[in-house]
């Protein structure tokens, strides 16, 4: 051995435990030749780096090797043995090290006493290894350089392995501060990064908001973590004076400051909040220049998704708050009803209340005026309605109040008369109200709930009442209604009616005079649908036009196929006054003609006496027009109206239907008969063909004879019948 060669002493180094891992370099040695395990521990003892002694741990096996390894992840060099146990046992501890403990950091350096057992060039090249070295070649100098180049080396790989997982920490930390809407949550995920980026977890973090406008000591602690816990809601006028200080150094300083084992974080405030927040992070060691860098790196996302937040509030408020009285508005009071408990729901009952006559006194005193009235209507009912738990305002002119008591029928009559104070005067307003017990509806069904309030307002008013109480069968026959709606919409999309043809008949020689086409609708469930439930129906939701279209285009087809049988007759459809006041509609009834290659004598255009004498004025020129074209118009359901007679005298009618309701009276009262004979009269005056419908018995028929009535529609000589039926019957009946 050379003068320049360590020299092994026998000399016993300082155990792992009794030294401060952080004052330290750890480093293992893999050896099982203990004499030559002693003197690697003596050359290394007295070697410093960086200001930091190296402590050596050993292990004489491969075994022992990885288990010391697995618990002490602060080694920074091994220095490995190839041969111990076995020929091979140090090169396989490099792929237990690398591959099974995951470890691609540490330093590996391979000492071998026998080159030949393994050659550097296929080392180097089939294992993950740093430094390879013979023992009779290692003097002193080289130990020396291998641990401080390795020590460098290890060092930065770690740093950068912190830097790597600081950014990924900082990529998860941001995605899960982005889902953050609440700013309690969202201070305790700041917290939470901030400890896994600098190791806070004992030191504790503070997280507080104080307004720009106000004094420093106005502001409050929102989050706090570690030995900071217990101040979590606390002002923070109320902590410790140190602490006090080093916040309002922040709150002068109006930036980020790093000490050595505290950072002062500053988020000011947006342009949709007056308040600035303020973070106090104390961890176990100084920080290092990566750890304030990385810090840096997060406060800027932290400054995003404050300014998210506020802006995500504002957002809320106006979407979810009524700006004039600062209490819920539609969408948030059916949030809240959503998740009302099942104790709330079924003791609760839900009030709408209205202020009548909305837009005649929004024109005549303005918005400003109403406003204040709508303002003084909630204070009035806030003060007086029990039990109350929910106030919103869900329409310009609407309130609803959530109460978690029963309210008397009396006290929205009393509510409803009760003077309000609007600008220093008291006002009488006109209220109305509907209430619904929230047992009557699904449970946490707010869209549900609401409805049924609104629907009781509507009836309400319709019965001229001051209060209505939501019924459930009512509501459910809604329903049902707004489902048959939905049917009936897509049928007429489908073009699923047809028609049916009731013969008229002429008294005197049983011949067939013309038809009446009937509306008929089967459903896809195969159910039949009364006329008389389908067609108000349209009529109420404004599609009767589509409807009633469809039914004279199978009209006109109608003709055709019956002429091509050789019945050359006309067929009378039911107009509505809502058919003739659409332009499209008419329009249409132009063009069919040529359209189908059909005479327009052919149909007979039937309106009810009814509609005739009240939209007088606005159709007598349409049906004019469609009679000058060739169109016959029928003036139906005769006698039930209440027609003068000088519009009688100048309708551009050909016939007139008298109503059934006189027909099957016939014989049996005298104001039937008065009935009948003053049409008939009329009729022969004034040059009308008159038709008698409803005719279910040859009594009738015989009567309607006596008194001039000719035609005759009615079960004694058909039922409405669909179009081949029609044709059959014809041929054997006429």
């Amino acid at each position: 051995m050379t003068h320049d060669e360590f020299e092994f002493m026998e000399e016993p180094v300082a155990h792992h435990s009794d030294v401060d891992k952080a004052d330290v370099w750890t480093i293992l040695s893999v050896e099982d030749n203990p004499a030559y395990q002693q003197s690697l521990n003596f050359a290394l003892s007295d070697l410093r780096y960086r200001g930091k002694k190296l402590q050596v741990l050993n292990a004489n096996s491969r075994t022992s090797a990885a288990t010391m390894i697995s618990q002490h992840p602060e080694i920074c060099i091994i220095l490995l043995d190839v041969v111990m146990e076995e020929d091979d046992s140090g090169l396989r501890l490099v792929n237990t090290i690398r591959e099974v403990l995951g470890n691609k950091m540490v330093r590996i350096v391979l000492l071998t006493g026998q080159p030949g057992m393994a050659p550097r060039q296929n080392i180097m090249e089939d294992y993950d290894i740093d430094d390879y070295w013979v023992k009779s070649k290692l003097n002193k100098e080289n130990l020396q350089t291998i641990v401080y180049s390795n020590i460098r080396t290890w060092l930065h790989l770690r740093m950068l392995d912190e830097a790597q997982r600081g950014l990924q920490l900082i990529i998860e930390a941001s995605q899960q501060l982005d889902q953050c809407r609440e700013l309690p949550v969202f201070s305790d995920h700041v917290l939470a990064t901030l400890g896994g980026l600098i190791g806070a977890a004992e030191g504790g973090i503070i997280c507080a908001r104080q307004s720009e406008q106000d004094e420093y000591t106005t502001g409050k602690i929102l989050a706090a973590s570690g030995k900071f816990s217990k101040l979590k809601k606390q002002q923070l006028d109320a902590i410790e004076p140190e602490l006090h200080a080093q916040f309002e150094q922040l709150w002068q300083a109006k930036q980020h400051i790093f000490e050595d084992n505290r950072s002062l974080l500053y988020f000011p405030s947006t342009e949709f909040t007056g308040e600035a927040y303020l973070c106090m992070v104390c961890s176990e060691k100084p920080l290092t220049d990566q750890q304030i860098y990385m810090l840096q790196i997060f406060s800027e996302n932290v400054q995003s998704n404050f300014k998210n937040i506020a802006l995500f509030n504002r957002l809320s408020e106006l979407a979810y708050m009524d700006p004039l009285l600062g209490v819920f508005n539609r969408n948030r009071l059916q949030r809240e009803l959503n998740v009302l408990s099942s104790r709330h729901w079924y003791a609760s009952e839900l009030i709408v209340c209205s202020l009548e006559d909305f837009p005649s006194l929004y024109l005549t005193f303005g918005r400003d005026f109403i406003n204040r009235c709508v303002s003084a209507v909630y204070t009035m009912l806030s003060d007086n309605l029990p039990g109350l738990m929910i106030s919103a305002r869900i329409g310009q002119d609407r309130l609803a109040l959530l109460t978690n008591n029963t309210i008397s029928i009396e006290l929205p009559e009393q509510l409803s008369f009760q003077a309000v104070p609007v600008d220093g005067i008291d006002h009488r307003l006109p209220l109305r109200f509907g209430v619904v017990r929230l047992s009557s509806v699904s449970i946490n069904n707010g869209e549900a709930a609401i409805h049924a309030a609104e629907h009781a307002l509507e009836l309400a008013r319709k019965l001229n009442q001051t209060t209505y109480y939501f019924d459930s069968e009512v509501e459910q026959h809604a329903a049902q209604r707004v489902t048959q709606l939905t049917k009936l919409r897509q049928a007429i999309a489908n073009r699923d009616f047809h028609i049916a043809l009731q013969p008229k008949i002429e008294f005197a020689t049983n011949k067939l005079a013309s038809f009446e086409a009937l509306a008929r609708w089967t459903d896809s469930e195969g159910k039949m649908n009364p006329p008389d439930q389908f067609i108000g129906l349209a009529e109420q939701a404004g599609i009767i036009e589509l409807l009633d279209i469809q039914i004279v285009e199978l009209a006109f087809a109608a003709i055709i196929r019956l002429q091509q049988e050789g019945i050359n007759v006309p067929v009378a459809i039911n107009v509505s006054i809502r058919d003739l006041a659409s332009k499209h509609y008419v329009e249409q009834l132009k063009q069919f003609p040529q359209k189908f290659d059909v005479s327009p004598t052919f149909i007979e255009l039937e309106i009810t006496e009814t509609e005739a004498m009240k939209h007088y004025d606005q159709f007598i020129k349409v049906l004019s027009e469609l009679k000058n074209l060739g169109y016959r118009v029928a003036i139906d359901d005769f006698g039930t109206g209440y027609s003068s007679l000088a519009h009688i005298t100048e309708l551009p009618a050909e016939v007139l239907k008298i109503d059934g309701s006189f027909v099957r009276n016939i014989g049996k009262t005298n104001s039937a008969n008065h009935v009948i004979e003053m049409i008939m009269r009329l009729g022969n005056r004034f040059n009308f063909e008159v038709v008698a419908e409803g005719v279910e018995t040859e009594e009738q028929k015989q009567l309607l004879r006596e008194m001039g009535c000719h035609i005759g529609q009615g079960y004694l000589f058909a039922r409405p019948m669909p179009l081949d039926d029609v044709i059959k019957w014809s041929k054997t009946n006429t």
